[in-house]
């Protein structure tokens, strides 16, 4: 990399770099007063606050750095040419095509820093989501109030032990054979290795009502805590990209194909950018950014249909959300073409 590729390099990412602290500033407090009014009502544990943030934030990194890349990438080469840099170094002989080589590397780098993000950080980040709510739900059973810990349970407690557990417990359920209430004398939250969320019931009795009333005395009895509706979400955004390439359930097919996709959407971004920053002498730059954002608006508003549509069974997983690249790769191709004309 010669000094014209590193000089140019620099010019392109000071406003990534301005635009990307920008918008982590305005999504970073948006997530702190939802975490903070959350911790105020009970649903967020208070000393889990902060990995509650920065979990949230970066989720959002996955789009937010491909968005500061597309936006900060055409200000800079519009300005560039604007300061007439450009003709300059044109004049020199240096082709347009030859500055597109800093671009492409940005561009291979932006890919591969989004494929992290979405393949390991969205469920890792999503997960960490879903533990504190599951949590939250069972720590903020205050004593003498229902709650409901799950879609199909809520609890009544006496008392809160100082372990954590609940004490004089009411349980109530509705089972495969009818609805089933539990007493029991204490009640305490468990988590398996999967992450899946048990509530484990001592010394108590359980009635089953259905067609014929029974009642059983326990000593021990573990239920397990379905997901609520609210975050069954959560759970299968949680699951690991491994295992959602095995999933047949739609949703969870539209899942992991924005997984695999993305990345290969924000590699076309810096790109699409260079060609929309490029204008003549004395034209106005004002028209090629707002050009660029009506070009991005499109493309996030496409790439979020298609998503909806796999997952509301309109349209085949095959090609699915697979049909965005080769949509902007014609589009990268139809920029050079018109440039040079």
């Amino acid at each position: 990399m010669n000094r014209i590729d590193r000089y140019f390099l620099r010019y392109l990412l000071t406003p990534v770099a301005m635009f990307l602290f920008g918008l982590l500033l305005l999504y970073g407090a948006f997530t702190t007063s939802v975490a903070m009014a959350a911790v105020l009502v009970g649903e967020l544990p208070g000393d889990q606050f902060w990995l509650y943030v920065v979990a949230r934030n970066l989720i959002a990194l996955e789009v937010l750095l491909p968005t500061a890349c597309f936006l900060g990438m055409v200000m800079a080469v519009s300005q560039f040419h604007r300061d007439r840099e450009a003709f300059a170094l044109y004049a020199s002989g240096v082709s347009p095509q030859r500055l597109a080589r800093p671009v492409w590397l940005i561009a291979i780098v932006l890919s591969l820093l989004v494929a992290v993000l979405a393949i390991y950080g969205r469920p890792w980040s999503y997960r960490i989501n879903d533990e504190l709510v599951r949590q939250a739900s069972i720590d903020r059973a205050t004593p003498g109030e229902f709650h409901e810990v799950s879609d199909d349970m809520v609890v009544y407690a006496r008392r809160a032990l100082e372990d954590g557990g609940l004490r004089d417990v009411f349980a109530w359920r509705d089972g495969e054979d009818g609805r089933e209430i539990v007493r029991a004398a204490s009640a305490r939250l468990h988590q398996d290795e999967d992450g899946q969320f048990w509530l484990q019931l001592e010394q108590g009795e359980e009635y089953r009502l259905g067609s014929a009333t029974r009642r059983v005395a326990f000593n021990e009895l573990w239920h397990r805590l379905e997901p609520r509706e609210d975050t069954a979400e959560l759970r299968r955004k949680a699951r690991s990209t491994a295992a959602l390439l095995a999933a047949t359930s739609v949703k969870e097919i539209a899942e992991w194909q924005w997984r695999l996709a993305l990345p290969l959407i924000a590699f076309f971004l810096p790109l699409l950018a260079l060609r929309l920053g490029f204008q003549k002498p004395g034209q106005s730059g004002y028209t090629r950014i707002w050009l660029a954002l009506g070009v991005y608006l499109a493309i996030f508003l496409l790439t979020s249909g298609l998503r909806t549509a796999v997952e509301n069974d309109q349209l085949a997983p095959n090609p699915g959300m697979f049909l965005m690249p080769p949509l902007l790769l014609a589009a990268y191709v139809a920029t050079l073409r018109w440039a040079a004309r």
